[in-house]
């Protein structure tokens, strides 16, 4: 909430809007790495909840928690979203830090983490299509600002990652059913294991993005560190 204060009490002369026709503006960057410490607090937060099972399974206090986590965080994507696309090229074309590019992945990155932890259907398929509208905004504004290229080719590696884990789900599914499989394996509804299908698809997911760390992608030390 301090860090949301302190946007919206920003001098008007580092509004994003202000901008004149011919003239470069360099307060891209700043806008950028405020929806990027944003994301990355809603990130953490959203690790809180790694572990929550089924909202069935949760206490109606812990669903609203939950809930107000989730729309918070939605949120945060879609300003970053309406942000990206509100640059123009008096700002694509002016100074940006060497973090700029990793900013903007991160960002999507994000979007592709809440929509593999989309509760519902309709959540999910809202998340593909706003995915899909960020890396298509960063693709052809790259043409004119190459500090976008990293951010597409990362966007392009996890949906890379994310087709592969759905095929190797929907075969772990055909082996489910399979009589050697379930000879094999207890079942994920037997005692002691009281877990849905969809829950296991949570967790292989989610470990799509361990190559993805978004700690990670801060430690700028020496590669032998």
């Amino acid at each position: 909430m301090r860090l949301k204060a302190w946007y919206e009490n920003l001098p008007s002369a580092l509004s994003i809007n202000d901008t004149t026709p011919r003239r470069l503006s360099s307060v891209g960057y700043l806008h950028l790495a405020y929806y990027n410490a944003e994301i990355t607090l809603h990130h953490a937060i959203l690790r809180t909840h790694s572990h929550t099972l089924s909202l069935s399974l949760l206490p109606p206090n812990d669903i609203d928690i939950y809930t107000l986590a989730r729309n918070a965080a939605n949120t945060r994507f879609t300003t970053a979203l309406a942000f990206v696309t509100s640059l123009k090229p008096e700002h694509l074309q002016s100074f940006w830090y060497f973090s700029s590019s990793l900013s903007l992945a991160i960002i999507g990155i994000f979007a592709s983490i809440l929509r593999v932890t989309s509760t519902d259907q309709e959540e999910r398929e809202a998340h593909i299509a706003h995915l899909a509208e960020y890396r298509w905004i960063l693709r052809i504004s790259s043409t004119g600002a190459d500090f976008m290229k990293y951010a597409v080719g990362v966007l392009d590696t996890v949906s890379q990652l994310l087709d592969e884990d759905q095929k190797r789900k929907e075969e772990m599914r055909s082996d489910e059913f399979s009589p050697t499989f379930a000879d094999s394996v207890p079942s994920i509804n037997s005692p002691g294991n009281e877990l849905d299908w969809n829950q296991q698809r949570f967790d292989i997911d989610l470990n799509t993005f361990d190559a993805f760390n978004i700690d990670s992608m801060f430690a700028f030390g020496d590669a032998g560190e």
